[in-house]
């Protein structure tokens, strides 16, 4: 497991659903989760009913249970700067291609904190691989129709960790933790796979990041 500075934030919880991980969040990052909280990409604002009742939270996302519906692909988020004590988007910038243009803006809108997390699709393509032949790899297939949830960049752990600590670096933010959710391979990709490095790049996996904003 990769680490930025001291290991903070950590839990014990596991997910598998949107349910499960905002239980993670809730659990890894309750010292973060105290005041305002905007959860960017919230589908069904499962995090909302992960934290404290007090806490005050607002969910963005294209779907009519968000709390301020918005295409995050396009344009600024409706909020002013600095109005959200902590900024959460789990899962969300691989989905757009305004990936770094919507970083900036969760940097802009937190006052204190961001916690983004990014898969690492080179991981998860190469379990598919081995475990079903690389068929209908879910965020990638073409499929006969448009798929409504797919993936807009392919890339490894270290690609991840270095726009991570470069687009905090140009908005002003320190990383105060990087952390793979998981390291290697499971035991039947190894089986499968045998010759495969279980390198950084290609063997962590989600990538959580924690960054604080460096001025008051």
């Amino acid at each position: 497991m990769v680490q930025k500075l001291a290991k903070r934030f950590s839990t014990t919880i596991r997910y598998a659903d949107r349910q499960g991980k905002a239980a993670y969040i809730a659990a890894k990052y309750a010292p973060l989760l105290t005041r305002g909280v905007l959860d960017v990409g919230c589908d069904r604002k499962q995090l909302q009913a992960a934290i404290p009742a007090g806490v005050a939270y607002t969910g963005i996302d294209v779907n009519d249970a968000a709390d301020v519906v918005a295409d995050l692909e396009w344009g600024a988020m409706p909020f002013d700067d600095r109005s959200f004590e902590t900024v959460v988007a789990a899962d969300v910038l691989e989905h757009v291609d305004s990936m770094h243009a919507l970083f900036d803006e969760l940097c802009r809108v937190a006052d204190r904190h961001v916690i983004v997390s990014l898969p690492n699709p080179y991981r998860n393509f190469i379990c598919e691989l081995a475990r079903r032949g690389g068929d209908a790899f879910k965020y990638y297939g073409i499929g006969e129709e448009k798929p409504v949830d797919r993936h807009k960049w392919f890339f490894g752990a270290e690609d991840a960790k270095r726009f991570l600590e470069a687009r905090c670096e140009r908005n002003g933010f320190a990383v105060e933790q990087i952390d793979a959710e998981d390291m290697g391979f499971p035991e039947e990709v190894r089986k499968a796979l045998p010759g495969l490095a279980p390198t950084f790049q290609l063997a962590a996996g989600t990538l959580w990041c924690v960054a604080t904003r460096r001025t008051a």
